[in-house]
C-alpha cells in the first residue's frame, strides 16, 4: 500500500498492491461504502452511553472502551494475507467515507479496529455507521479463534 500526494491538486490517493482477488474485494467495498461522511466538526453530537449501548446491540462484534470514548473490534485472521486484505478494505471504505479508524496488527494476524470521532473525543453516529460498514467486509478468520468464539470463550485476540 502506498499513499500518493498530488502537490498540484492537493489530493491524496492510496494505491494498493494487486492481488488476484482485488477486483472482487473492490466490488465488495464499493457496495458497502454508501454515503459520504463530511469531516466531523467540533459540534458533532457525542452519543450518550445509553445510545452507544443500544447501537452495539446491533453490532455484537464491537465493544465500548472502558472510558466510553471509542468502540473496538478484535479478531484473529487466518493469516497475514487475510489480515492485510481486511486492512486494505478498511482503508478504501475509510477514504471514501472520509472517516478513518485506528487499526492495529500484532503477531502478524491479530487485528484490532478502533472507532472514535477524534474532534469530539468520543463516539458519534458516524462511528456506528462505519462499524456497520466494516462488519460487511468478508474476513477469513483463524479457525482456532473462530471455534473459541463460537464456544463463548471471549473476544481475545489470542491465537
Amino acid at each position: 500500500m502506498r499513499l500518493v500526494h498530488n502537490i498540484a491538486t492537493g489530493t491524496r490517493q492510496i494505491l494498493f498492491r494487486q492481488h488476484k482477488n482485488d477486483s472482487q474485494i473492490s466490488r465488495q467495498v464499493a457496495s458497502v461504502v454508501g454515503g459520504q461522511c463530511k469531516h466531523c466538526p467540533p459540534d458533532t453530537p457525542k452519543l450518550s452511553p445509553r445510545e452507544i449501548h443500544d447501537a452495539l446491540k446491533h453490532l455484537p462484534k464491537w465493544v465500548v472502551s472502558h472510558d466510553g470514548t471509542a468502540i473496538t473490534r478484535s479478531f484473529v485472521a487466518k493469516n497475514w494475507v487475510s489480515a492485510m486484505n481486511f486492512f486494505n478494505s478498511v482503508s478504501e471504505i475509510a477514504e471514501a467515507s472520509n472517516h478513518h479508524p485506528d487499526f492495529h496488527l500484532t503477531g502478524y494476524r491479530n487485528v484490532e479496529v478502533q472507532l472514535s470521532t477524534h474532534t469530539i473525543g468520543g463516539v458519534a453516529q458516524v462511528d456506528i455507521d462505519m462499524a456497520t460498514k466494516l462488519d460487511q467486509i468478508p474476513i477469513e478468520y483463524s479457525l482456532k479463534w473462530l471455534k473459541a468464539q463460537q464456544q463463548g470463550v471471549g473476544t481475545s485476540t489470542a491465537t
